[in-house]
């Protein structure tokens, strides 16, 4: 259940199984184990349960059919290590229920890194046993993953390397990923080199990484042109990538400029004081001259089937001010066939007053199938008034699988006093995943002067996981209850697994002198799989170990991954 809840495949070695089991074991049931207890297990566990599934079912691995040509001998058939084994469903989604708050004791790790194979597994385990602040663990089974050809686990190793350091050892592991055909790592070798001033190794990576599709990779590129005034030169590297189709930058790129551009109109007495003038003008003017070339890598975007490019570079200019572009733009993308255009279109209607206009481009959205300008309707019909048209909207909306929708039926059924229907609703909501949604709610609960009701309310998404609605909850009941009702209800989201409130309690735990106490909760939230709470407040630096006693201190050179492959 471990393995499957932590990212390992349906398919798990006996190998790893039967070494993974002797921890999960007590010692008076280890000692009574008799030589055969591991078959003796997976018979028993291959029985049917209630006569349907089977707890624990071997399996085989299909052999890979290969054309003609590259028949494999029958005799390297089925050379993969096995046999394999199976759990059931029923058991997986227990495991990811009853067993969310434990981390997996010494042996399962141990079999991990000693018989899986799968470079997704091991990398998988290795984010799991990271996100669990068991360090040594992520380090070594990252290693197995990068030596079995995982490239991400190569980068990842990096990283680290580089985080302790060791430049030289991350830059190898990175070669050996940009070898395999890493985007990534070319880029992050580019970046490397442009850090120590080595600008033409860096140019190289970047073309390699621009080259093969990286967009990031392409904008440095381009940008080091630009800021040594050579604009034919940046253009031509866009065109060039555009045309060749390796890349689809225009849009990134121009909505760099046009905010680029946006920034220049901002007086000069705004830019804040830094004992220079004349950078901020120049700074304009040069993002000015940028502008033109706005309009023309749009034109790339669109020429090159890109032609949501339209949609958002009407947003800016709507958010700038400028109705008339932005309208042209909209109609532009809508004749391209990007019908949601009509919402945005719609939105500047409204805004500007014209409400009949609005409704009729809302209504051309619903029909071309966006049934989320249903919600902008219902809006619409609400603020005339029409409260019927208005739920009635909103509850197709819902139908159609926008349960924000529950948020604004809730609002109309508050407004007009019927707070029965209007708590289903928020309840409706929550179990929909909408509590950011509800502290506006709650707000207007607590601003109507039901303290009472907005404390219910707060204490609904706070139960939801809602940290803002429990760090609000707990100044309602600091000013009414005094500091041991807020701990009380911090206590209670604790107990509930919220990693945020555990790490707030221990925090507090601490300031009151419980260094134990606190540290048993931060200890609670690793094994949760939520260590980055606190992993950089540089506690336990060298990790846990699997039992949650601190890990000793270990370096990632004394067990390099293998550099010469």
């Amino acid at each position: 259940m471990d393995a499957r809840r932590l990212g390992v495949g349906i398919r798990l070695p006996q190998a790893f199984l039967t070494e993974a089991a002797t921890d999960y074991l007590s010692s008076k049931d280890f000692d009574e184990l008799t030589e055969d207890w591991a078959e003796a297990a997976y018979a028993d566990l291959a029985r049917p349960v209630h006569g349907k599934q089977a707890p624990l079912r071997r399996t085989m691995l299909r052999p890979k059919i290969r054309r003609p040509g590259n028949a494999t001998p029958s005799t390297e058939l089925g050379a993969d290590t096995g046999p394999f084994f199976q759990l059931a469903d029923y058991l997986e989604q227990h495991g990811r229920s009853h067993r969310t708050r434990l981390c997996p004791p010494l042996s399962f790790w141990a079999a991990a890194y000693e018989h899986l194979t799968q470079p997704r597994d091991l990398r998988n385990l290795a984010s799991a046993a990271q996100n669990r602040h068991r360090l040594e663990w992520a380090y070594g089974l990252l290693q197995r993953a990068a030596d079995a050809g995982h490239s991400e686990a190569l980068i990842d190793l990096a990283r680290i390397r580089e985080r302790d350091g060791d430049r030289e050892g991350a830059e190898a592991l990175l070669r050996r990923a940009a070898s395999a055909g890493h985007v990534t790592a070319l880029f992050s070798l580019g970046y490397m080199c442009e850090a120590v001033g080595d600008w033409e190794g860096a140019e190289g990576f970047y073309q390699q990484a621009a080259d093969n599709g990286s967009a990031n990779a392409l904008m440095v590129l381009v940008r080091k042109r630009e800021a040594a005034g050579d604009q034919e030169a940046a253009e031509a590297l866009l065109r060039d990538a555009t045309g060749a189709g390796r890349i689809k930058p225009p849009l990134s790129l121009a909505k760099q400029r046009d905010r680029d551009w946006e920034d220049a109109q901002v007086p000069i007495q705004q830019v804040p004081n830094a004992g220079l003038v004349k950078p901020p003008v120049s700074l304009a003017k040069q993002r000015d001259r940028n502008r033109g070339g706005v309009q023309e890598l749009i034109q790339h975007a669109t020429d090159a089937g890109h032609t949501n490019a339209l949609i958002d570079l009407a947003r800016m200019r709507e958010a700038a001010g400028n109705r008339a572009a932005a309208e042209t733009l909209l109609r532009q993308a809508t004749d391209a066939g990007h019908t949601s255009a009509l919402i945005d279109l719609a939105r500047i209607q409204e805004k500007y007053g014209d409400l009949q206009a609005a409704e009729t481009l809302l209504q051309r959205a619903v029909n071309a199938g966006h049934t989320s300008a249903l919600i902008d309707l219902a809006r619409m019909r609400e603020a005339a008034g029409n409260r019927a048209a208005a739920e009635t909207l909103l509850r197709q909306a819902t139908d159609a699988g926008h349960t924000s929708a529950l948020i604004d039926l809730a609002r109309i059924q508050e407004k007009y006093g019927d707070l029965q229907a209007a708590e289903t609703l928020l309840q409706r909501a929550v179990n929909a995943g909408h509590t950011r949604s509800l502290v506006i709610l709650m707000q207007m609960r607590e601003e109507d002067g039901d303290r009472e009701g907005a404390e219910s309310f707060y204490q609904l998404a706070a139960d939801a996981g809602h940290m803002n609605a429990l760090a609000i909850l707990m100044q309602m009941r600091e000013k009414s209850g005094g500091m041991a009702a807020a701990r009380t209800l911090l206590i209670d989201a604790a107990r509930k697994g919220h990693t945020n409130a555990m790490v707030k309690l221990a925090r507090r735990l601490e300031k009151e002198g419980d260094v134990e106490g606190a540290e048993a909760l931060l200890r609670q939230t690793a094994d949760f799989g939520d260590a980055r709470q606190f992993s950089r407040s540089g506690r336990w630096p060298y990790g846990l170990d699997p039992d949650g006693t601190p890990t000793p201190p270990w370096s990632t050179t004394l067990a390099p991954t293998d550099d010469s492959a």
